[in-house]
C-alpha cells in the first residue's frame, strides 16, 4: 500500500504494518493455491450450463407490480391498525394501557384488542405474500 505515513500516530503504524503483513500472507496462500484443482468431475461445468439456459423468475423480484401491490397492502392495514389503536382510546392510552397490563400478566379489553389488532395486520401481511406466490 502507498500509505504517507509521517502524519500517523505510533498505533496508526503499528496497525497499518499488520494489515500490510496479512496482505501479503494472503498473497503467498492465494499463489500457493493458484494453480491447485479439485476434480469435481464435470459438476461445476454442468451446474452453469443449466444455470445459463434457466427461464428469467417471472414474480417475486422487487420490480415487479405485485410487489408494490403487497407494499401497499401491509401499508394500509399498519396504518388501519394504527388508526384503530389511537383513535379507541384517548390519543393512544389503549396501547400504553395494553402494554402495561401484558407486562403485568393482567387480561383486560385493551389486551384483547391489542392481540386482536396484532393477528389481523400479521393475517393481512401473510395474506399479501402468499398472494403473490
Amino acid at each position: 500500500m502507498n500509505v504517507p505515513t509521517q502524519n500517523l500516530s505510533d498505533d496508526q503504524l503499528v496497525a497499518l504494518a499488520a494489515d500490510e503483513a496479512m496482505d501479503e500472507m494472503l498473497r503467498a496462500d492465494a499463489a500457493a493455491w493458484r494453480d491447485a484443482y479439485l476434480d469435481n468431475d464435470g459438476f461445476s461445468e454442468r451446474v452453469m450450463q443449466r444455470i445459463a439456459v434457466l427461464p428469467a423468475p417471472l414474480r417475486g423480484t422487487l420490480s415487479n407490480v405485485g410487489s408494490t401491490k403487497r407494499i401497499v397492502i401491509v401499508s394500509i392495514a399498519a396504518a388501519l391498525a394504527s388508526s384503530v389503536v389511537v383513535f379507541s382510546g384517548a390519543g393512544g392510552n389503549l396501547l400504553i394501557d395494553a402494554v402495561m397490563d401484558i407486562a403485568t400478566f393482567t387480561v383486560t379489553p385493551a389486551v384483547v384488542a391489542l392481540i386482536g389488532m396484532t393477528i389481523v395486520a400479521a393475517a393481512v401481511a401473510v395474506g399479501a405474500v402468499a398472494n403473490e406466490r
